[in-house]
């Protein structure tokens, strides 16, 4: 009978090793998959704030424009 659970007992234990290793295995994926996609965000946001900083000066320019027009128009349809 101790013999018996003796062998349940490594049996489980080698289970839980090899569960063990597989969830390691597992978290290290996530940890490697994680910083990648913060790699990829970060470049993704350097390109971003480039083409913001080149287009806000032309978007700068015609916002008064704009803003004149509306107020023309709400002027003379008063």
């Amino acid at each position: 009978m101790v013999h018996d659970q003796k062998q349940v007992l490594e049996s489980k234990l080698l289970e839980s090793c090899s569960v063990e290793d597989e969830l390691e295995e597992k978290i290290l994926e996530a940890v490697n998959l994680l910083m990648t996609f913060k790699e990829k965000r970060d470049k993704l946001q350097i390109e971003h704030d480039k083409f913001a900083a080149m287009l806000l000066p032309s978007y700068l320019q015609v916002i008064p424009a704009f803003a004149y027009t509306l107020e023309v128009q709400v002027i003379s349809n008063a």
